[in-house]
């Protein structure tokens, strides 16, 4: 029988009596061959094989977990009935599915399926018979990529090496122009982006906001230039942008850094190779572990970094004297707090 050889994991598996059951495995334990001795099992206990569902992720793996099914339900006396099992990839599946039985979601079975490469064609034949493909380069994309290295396109789009960190980028933009830079002017569309582990290039935030205590009750905010040397990292990052006119405008940015988290709004003008955002970073948490001691007295508080300049050599600026008002203000709360509590403590002892 199949069963001999098997482990006693993978026979525990195989022959399971009833009810739903999980098992995780990893590479090289017997995966495929044990759901195929589960399929042999099932048959063998007079199960329907019309009642069976075998599901993978590739057409390689359901190929090959269907070919063992058969071969494993073969040698047991059960190949008649292998044939008619359903297996194959969630979309071969779903599929079939809509198939037989889209009439009562309103689907014609005779439907056709396109893929990205498709699709893509599909809408160069329409710009060509509405007459817009035109001698001018055009980027017309909407994707999503995911895993990527975000560094490299971004150095590529402003020149200079301003992010890392991995991730996914949704693109829904369009452009055309017979140069570089007019397409970059006439970018219009929107774009979404989801980073992890990654880091800001040009400043220590962190480091930055330790250096403030010194500078409170500045009278004006205090300009610095991106310096390469110094990073911000972080450990996730999420941005999405409305682009017109080549002019990306964001006001959802969310960055979990160390001690800090960073929103902020602005525009990056493409077109012109042109920042002007403002982030506002707060201090989250301190740990003397990592220096946040330094930070105690910006806890809590709000400060607006204000980002400008060209894409080659932006810079950016804290104001202090605001952060200042803002901690004042913080501090007359918190006294008032105080005073509140103490009142109500003193109303209750009565």
């Amino acid at each position: 029988m199949f069963e001999d050889a098997l482990n006693e994991a993978q026979r525990s598996a195989a022959t399971h009596g009833g009810g739903p059951l999980l098992i995780v495995a990893g590479a090289g334990t017997g995966k495929t061959t044990t759901l195929a001795s589960r399929v042999a099992w099932l048959l063998a206990q007079g199960v329907s094989p019309e009642r069976l569902l075998l599901l993978t992720f590739s057409r390689r793996a359901a190929r090959e977990m269907t070919s063992r099914a058969e071969r494993i339900a073969v040698d047991n006396g059960c190949g008649a009935d292998a044939s008619r099992i359903w297996s194959g990839t969630f979309h071969a599946i779903g599929n079939r599915m809509l198939r037989r039985h889209g009439r009562a979601l309103g689907i014609d079975p005779s439907f056709t399926v396109l893929d990205q490469a498709d699709a893509a064609d599909v809408m160069n034949l329409l710009r060509d018979e509405l007459g817009y493909s035109g001698r001018e380069r055009r980027f017309p994309r909407k994707e999503t990529l995911a895993g990527i290295a975000i560094g490299p396109l971004v150095k590529d789009l402003m020149g200079r090496d301003a992010l890392e960190g991995r991730g996914s980028v949704a693109l829904d933009v369009a452009a055309a122009g017979s140069t570089v830079n007019a397409m970059k002017k006439s970018l219009d569309g929107t774009a979404r982006v989801e980073l992890k582990d990654g880091a800001i290039k040009g400043v220590n935030l962190t480091e930055a906001l330790r250096k403030t205590r010194a500078a409170f009750g500045s009278k004006s905010a205090q300009q610095q230039g991106a310096d390469q040397s110094q990073r911000t990292d972080f450990s996730a990052m999420s941005a999405s942008f409305t682009l017109r006119n080549g002019v990306a405008h964001n006001d959802d940015l969310e960055v979990k850094a160390p001690l800090v988290r960073v929103g902020g709004a602005g525009d990056i003008d493409i077109g012109n190779s042109q920042l002007n955002y403002l982030a506002r970073a707060t201090v989250v948490a301190t740990s003397k572990g990592q220096g946040g001691a330094e930070l105690e007295h910006l806890r809590g508080l709000t400060i607006p970094v204000k980002l400008t300049g060209p894409f080659d050599a932006p810079k950016y600026e804290i104001d202090y004297r605001a952060l200042a008002g803002d901690a004042a203000k913080a501090k007359v709360k918190e006294k008032a707090r105080e005073k509140i509590e103490q009142k109500l403590r003193g109303l209750f002892k009565r």
